[in-house]
């Protein structure tokens, strides 16, 4: 994880995504010690406005937005965020897009536009390679698609659970605007019996 996380002594960690989140939780949601948000974060402001680290899908149709879309983004969102995580690694993305069967256009790579006219001097860093191919190949043996792709979420879900955060310390992540659903080649369903395997996680509000 980035350095700043890793020195953070407490390890309640919220991941807020984009779908329904009760405005009663904005509270909860930023009692955490690290608030992980995503893409356009439509919940930042009236779910919780804490957002230690932005994660920002950096290929195909949303980063071409990103890049270039001065309202695809939060700027509140983007300017209160700490740090800034590209979902995709340059290295797996031109190993993804040369694989067979892959759609070139959703491995399109918008990172230097990215970094240059949104995140600019704000610190940031790629997940790396290993996390993205760690996740696809536990939804291979979920039953995923060979072209299906991990959603951003159970991309940073992987991060923290690769991470030497998770290693020393007992992680509990809550996660809030959870849907499992969207586009259509994120094997929702796989995803969702994962995360429900993992005990160090739990569905915000829950209690």
């Amino acid at each position: 994880m980035c350095s700043y996380v890793c020195r953070m002594r407490a390890v309640r960690i919220a991941l807020v995504g984009n779908g329904p989140v009760d405005l009663g939780l904005a509270n909860e949601i930023d009692e955490n010690r690290i608030v992980v948000r995503f893409n356009a974060t439509p919940q930042f402001g009236v779910a919780g406005k804490r957002i230690d680290v932005l994660v920002l899908t950096n290929t195909g149709r949303p980063g071409a937005q990103f890049a270039s879309e001065c309202d695809s983004l939060d700027a509140e969102a983007l300017a209160s965020a700490k740090a800034v995580w590209l979902a995709r690694h340059p290295r797996l993305i031109r190993m993804m897009a040369a694989r067979p069967g892959e759609n070139p256009k959703s491995w399109q790579d918008f990172s230097d536009m990215i970094i240059e006219h949104r995140i600019k001097s704000k610190p940031y860093r790629y997940l790396r390679p290993h996390t993205y191919l760690v996740a696809y190949n536990a939804l291979l043996r979920r039953g995923a698609h060979p072209n299906d792709q991990p959603s951003t979420g159970l991309l940073a879900l992987f991060h923290i659970k690769l991470s030497r955060l998770f290693a020393s310390r007992h992680c509990r992540v809550s996660l809030y605007g959870f849907t499992h659903a969207g586009w259509h080649h994120h094997p929702w369903s796989a995803e969702k019996a994962m995360i429900a395997e993992w005990n160090w996680v739990r569905y915000g509000g829950a209690g």
